[in-house]
Protein backbone atom coordinates (compact mmCIF):
# COMPACT_ATOMS: atom_id res chain seq x y z
CA UNK A 1 0.00 0.00 0.00
CA UNK A 2 1.49 3.31 -1.08
CA UNK A 3 2.09 5.80 1.70
CA UNK A 4 -0.36 8.66 1.71
CA UNK A 5 0.93 12.09 0.90
CA UNK A 6 1.59 14.32 3.88
CA UNK A 7 -1.17 16.84 4.41
CA UNK A 8 -0.17 20.46 4.50
CA UNK A 9 -0.95 22.28 7.73
CA UNK A 10 -3.88 24.60 7.41
CA UNK A 11 -3.24 28.27 7.82
CA UNK A 12 -4.98 29.87 10.75
CA UNK A 13 -7.82 32.10 9.71
CA UNK A 14 -7.33 35.76 10.52
CA UNK A 15 -9.37 37.15 13.39
CA UNK A 16 -12.44 38.96 12.05
CA UNK A 17 -12.54 42.69 12.63
CA UNK A 18 -16.30 42.97 12.91
CA UNK A 19 -19.28 40.78 13.71
CA UNK A 20 -22.82 42.07 13.28
CA UNK A 21 -22.74 45.66 14.60
CA UNK A 22 -19.73 45.06 16.83
CA UNK A 23 -16.12 46.06 16.24
CA UNK A 24 -13.76 43.40 17.63
CA UNK A 25 -10.88 44.96 19.56
CA UNK A 26 -8.04 42.62 20.67
CA UNK A 27 -6.43 43.49 24.00
CA UNK A 28 -2.92 42.24 24.74
CA UNK A 29 -2.78 40.80 28.24
CA UNK A 30 0.09 41.47 30.61
CA UNK A 31 2.77 38.77 30.62
CA UNK A 32 2.89 36.66 33.76
CA UNK A 33 6.15 35.55 35.39
CA UNK A 34 7.00 31.88 35.12
CA UNK A 35 5.20 31.25 31.83
CA UNK A 36 6.88 30.16 28.62
CA UNK A 37 7.57 32.80 26.01
CA UNK A 38 4.89 31.58 23.60
CA UNK A 39 2.31 31.78 26.40
CA UNK A 40 2.91 35.46 27.08
CA UNK A 41 1.21 36.83 23.97
CA UNK A 42 -2.34 36.03 25.06
CA UNK A 43 -5.12 38.28 23.82
CA UNK A 44 -8.59 39.04 25.05
CA UNK A 45 -11.23 40.22 22.58
CA UNK A 46 -13.88 42.77 23.46
CA UNK A 47 -16.81 43.69 21.23
CA UNK A 48 -17.72 47.37 20.95
CA UNK A 49 -20.69 49.17 19.39
CA UNK A 50 -22.82 52.27 20.01
CA UNK A 51 -25.27 51.73 22.84
CA UNK A 52 -28.83 51.33 21.55
CA UNK A 53 -31.06 49.70 24.18
CA UNK A 54 -34.65 48.73 23.51
CA UNK A 55 -35.78 51.33 26.04
CA UNK A 56 -34.03 54.63 25.20
CA UNK A 57 -32.39 56.70 27.93
CA UNK A 58 -30.93 60.20 28.05
CA UNK A 59 -27.33 58.94 27.95
CA UNK A 60 -27.59 56.58 24.95
CA UNK A 61 -26.00 58.97 22.45
CA UNK A 62 -22.88 59.34 24.58
CA UNK A 63 -22.49 55.66 25.47
CA UNK A 64 -20.74 52.60 24.06
CA UNK A 65 -21.85 49.04 24.69
CA UNK A 66 -19.00 46.58 25.32
CA UNK A 67 -19.44 42.85 25.74
CA UNK A 68 -16.98 40.15 26.82
CA UNK A 69 -15.22 42.54 29.20
CA UNK A 70 -12.14 41.14 31.00
CA UNK A 71 -12.88 39.33 34.25
CA UNK A 72 -10.82 41.85 36.26
CA UNK A 73 -12.40 44.92 34.64
CA UNK A 74 -13.10 47.85 36.93
CA UNK A 75 -14.25 51.39 36.31
CA UNK A 76 -10.71 52.69 36.80
CA UNK A 77 -8.98 50.45 34.25
CA UNK A 78 -11.81 50.94 31.75
CA UNK A 79 -11.31 54.69 32.10
CA UNK A 80 -7.56 54.24 31.59
CA UNK A 81 -8.14 52.14 28.47
CA UNK A 82 -9.92 54.99 26.67
CA UNK A 83 -7.98 57.90 28.14
CA UNK A 84 -4.48 56.47 27.63
CA UNK A 85 -4.75 54.31 24.51
CA UNK A 86 -7.93 55.17 22.62
CA UNK A 87 -7.85 58.88 21.94
CA UNK A 88 -8.11 60.29 25.45
CA UNK A 89 -11.91 60.36 25.61
CA UNK A 90 -13.22 61.27 29.06
CA UNK A 91 -15.43 58.65 30.71
CA UNK A 92 -18.19 59.71 33.09
CA UNK A 93 -19.03 56.27 34.46
CA UNK A 94 -19.05 52.55 33.65
CA UNK A 95 -22.12 50.39 34.32
CA UNK A 96 -21.40 46.64 34.53
CA UNK A 97 -24.21 44.14 34.10
CA UNK A 98 -22.94 41.34 36.34
CA UNK A 99 -20.31 40.62 38.93
CA UNK A 100 -19.10 37.80 41.16
CA UNK A 101 -20.27 37.90 43.87
CA UNK A 102 -23.49 39.54 42.73
CA UNK A 103 -24.37 42.84 44.32
CA UNK A 104 -27.00 42.32 47.05
CA UNK A 105 -30.40 43.81 46.38
CA UNK A 106 -31.55 45.67 49.47
CA UNK A 107 -35.18 46.64 49.91
CA UNK A 108 -37.07 48.26 52.71
CA UNK A 109 -40.82 48.62 52.89
CA UNK A 110 -42.09 52.05 53.83
CA UNK A 111 -45.48 52.85 55.30
CA UNK A 112 -45.77 55.79 52.89
CA UNK A 113 -45.88 53.55 49.82
CA UNK A 114 -49.15 53.97 47.87
CA UNK A 115 -51.41 51.01 47.32
CA UNK A 116 -51.12 49.27 43.98
CA UNK A 117 -53.88 49.95 41.47
CA UNK A 118 -56.15 47.28 40.04
CA UNK A 119 -54.48 47.68 36.65
CA UNK A 120 -51.03 47.03 38.13
CA UNK A 121 -52.29 43.93 39.90
CA UNK A 122 -53.84 42.59 36.71
CA UNK A 123 -50.56 43.01 34.87
CA UNK A 124 -48.88 40.82 37.45
CA UNK A 125 -51.26 38.07 36.42
CA UNK A 126 -52.54 37.45 39.92
CA UNK A 127 -55.89 35.76 40.21
CA UNK A 128 -56.65 37.51 43.47
CA UNK A 129 -55.50 41.13 43.41
CA UNK A 130 -53.54 42.36 46.41
CA UNK A 131 -52.19 45.77 47.27
CA UNK A 132 -48.92 46.80 48.83
CA UNK A 133 -50.34 46.50 52.33
CA UNK A 134 -50.81 42.77 51.86
CA UNK A 135 -47.29 42.52 50.49
CA UNK A 136 -45.94 44.26 53.59
CA UNK A 137 -47.67 41.70 55.79
CA UNK A 138 -46.22 38.81 53.76
CA UNK A 139 -42.70 40.25 53.67
CA UNK A 140 -40.39 38.25 55.91
CA UNK A 141 -36.96 39.86 55.61
CA UNK A 142 -36.12 43.51 55.96
CA UNK A 143 -32.59 44.47 55.02
CA UNK A 144 -30.79 47.51 53.69
CA UNK A 145 -27.21 48.72 53.47
CA UNK A 146 -27.11 49.50 57.20
CA UNK A 147 -28.44 46.16 58.41
CA UNK A 148 -26.72 43.94 55.84
CA UNK A 149 -23.93 41.64 56.96
CA UNK A 150 -20.34 42.58 56.05
CA UNK A 151 -19.11 41.56 52.60
CA UNK A 152 -17.16 38.32 52.29
CA UNK A 153 -15.11 39.23 49.20
CA UNK A 154 -12.58 42.03 48.91
CA UNK A 155 -13.47 42.90 45.32
CA UNK A 156 -15.71 41.97 42.41
CA UNK A 157 -14.81 40.04 39.30
CA UNK A 158 -16.82 39.83 36.09
CA UNK A 159 -18.67 36.82 34.78
CA UNK A 160 -17.43 35.28 31.55
CA UNK A 161 -18.94 37.12 28.60
CA UNK A 162 -20.45 39.88 30.72
CA UNK A 163 -21.09 43.35 29.36
CA UNK A 164 -20.66 46.99 30.31
CA UNK A 165 -21.99 50.35 29.20
CA UNK A 166 -19.33 53.06 29.09
CA UNK A 167 -20.91 56.50 29.44
CA UNK A 168 -18.77 59.41 28.22
CA UNK A 169 -18.99 63.05 29.24
CA UNK A 170 -20.57 64.06 25.93
CA UNK A 171 -21.67 62.77 22.54
CA UNK A 172 -18.49 63.96 20.83
CA UNK A 173 -16.29 61.96 23.21
CA UNK A 174 -18.30 58.79 22.61
CA UNK A 175 -18.05 59.13 18.83
CA UNK A 176 -14.33 59.88 19.08
CA UNK A 177 -13.76 56.81 21.24
CA UNK A 178 -15.58 54.58 18.75
CA UNK A 179 -13.52 56.00 15.87
CA UNK A 180 -10.32 55.28 17.81
CA UNK A 181 -11.44 51.70 18.41
CA UNK A 182 -12.18 51.20 14.72
CA UNK A 183 -8.88 52.84 13.76
CA UNK A 184 -6.90 50.61 16.14
CA UNK A 185 -8.54 47.51 14.68
CA UNK A 186 -8.00 48.63 11.08
CA UNK A 187 -4.31 49.51 11.60
CA UNK A 188 -3.56 46.52 13.82
CA UNK A 189 -2.49 48.75 16.71
CA UNK A 190 -1.42 46.99 19.89
CA UNK A 191 -3.78 47.88 22.73
CA UNK A 192 -2.69 46.59 26.11
CA UNK A 193 -5.01 45.65 28.93
CA UNK A 194 -3.43 47.26 31.99
CA UNK A 195 -4.54 45.60 35.17
CA UNK A 196 -2.49 45.28 38.32
CA UNK A 197 -4.42 42.21 39.38
CA UNK A 198 -4.71 43.43 42.95
CA UNK A 199 -6.85 41.24 45.17
CA UNK A 200 -6.87 38.33 42.71
CA UNK A 201 -5.31 34.89 42.66
CA UNK A 202 -4.41 33.21 45.94
CA UNK A 203 -4.67 36.49 47.85
CA UNK A 204 -8.35 36.76 46.90
CA UNK A 205 -9.15 33.49 48.67
CA UNK A 206 -6.93 34.21 51.65
CA UNK A 207 -8.79 37.46 52.18
CA UNK A 208 -12.12 35.69 51.69
CA UNK A 209 -11.24 33.24 54.47
CA UNK A 210 -10.43 36.13 56.80
CA UNK A 211 -13.63 38.02 55.96
CA UNK A 212 -15.73 34.94 56.74
CA UNK A 213 -14.90 35.42 60.42
CA UNK A 214 -15.58 39.11 61.18
CA UNK A 215 -15.01 40.43 64.71
CA UNK A 216 -18.06 41.01 66.97
CA UNK A 217 -17.44 44.76 66.95
CA UNK A 218 -18.07 44.78 63.19
CA UNK A 219 -21.20 42.62 63.39
CA UNK A 220 -22.93 44.41 66.27
CA UNK A 221 -23.97 47.59 64.37
CA UNK A 222 -25.53 45.48 61.59
CA UNK A 223 -27.46 43.36 64.10
CA UNK A 224 -28.72 46.42 65.97
CA UNK A 225 -29.89 48.08 62.74
CA UNK A 226 -31.61 44.88 61.57
CA UNK A 227 -33.53 44.39 64.84
CA UNK A 228 -34.59 48.04 64.91
CA UNK A 229 -35.94 47.83 61.37
CA UNK A 230 -37.61 44.48 62.01
CA UNK A 231 -39.43 45.76 65.12
CA UNK A 232 -40.62 48.87 63.27
CA UNK A 233 -41.95 46.78 60.39
CA UNK A 234 -43.59 44.29 62.73
CA UNK A 235 -45.51 47.14 64.35
CA UNK A 236 -46.65 48.25 60.89
CA UNK A 237 -47.71 44.68 60.01
CA UNK A 238 -49.85 44.39 63.15
CA UNK A 239 -51.53 47.68 62.32
CA UNK A 240 -52.27 46.57 58.76
CA UNK A 241 -53.63 43.21 59.92
CA UNK A 242 -56.02 44.96 62.29
CA UNK A 243 -57.20 47.32 59.55
CA UNK A 244 -57.65 44.50 57.01
CA UNK A 245 -60.21 42.72 59.20
CA UNK A 246 -62.87 45.33 58.45
CA UNK A 247 -62.09 46.07 54.80
CA UNK A 248 -63.71 43.87 52.12
CA UNK A 249 -61.48 42.70 49.28
CA UNK A 250 -62.19 43.02 45.53
CA UNK A 251 -64.65 40.11 45.68
CA UNK A 252 -66.59 41.53 48.63
CA UNK A 253 -65.24 39.15 51.28
CA UNK A 254 -64.03 40.31 54.68
CA UNK A 255 -61.12 38.51 56.34
CA UNK A 256 -62.00 36.96 59.69
CA UNK A 257 -59.30 36.96 62.37
CA UNK A 258 -58.96 36.49 66.09
CA UNK A 259 -56.63 37.96 68.68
Amino acid sequence: MAPSAATKPRKAKPTPKTVADFTILPLTLTALPGLLAHCNDAKHYIYVKPHSPSIPTASDERSLFITNVPMDATESNMRALFQEQLGGSMVERVDFDASVPAQPIHKRWKSSQPAATTEDAEQRGKKRKRNDDAAVIAEGVVEDAESALPQLWNREVRKSGSSAVVVFVDKKSARGALREVQKAVKEGKTVSWKSKGEGLGVERYKTHLTLQHPPPTLLQPSLNAYLTQFNALETLRNKLRKTARSIPDEDGFVAVGYG
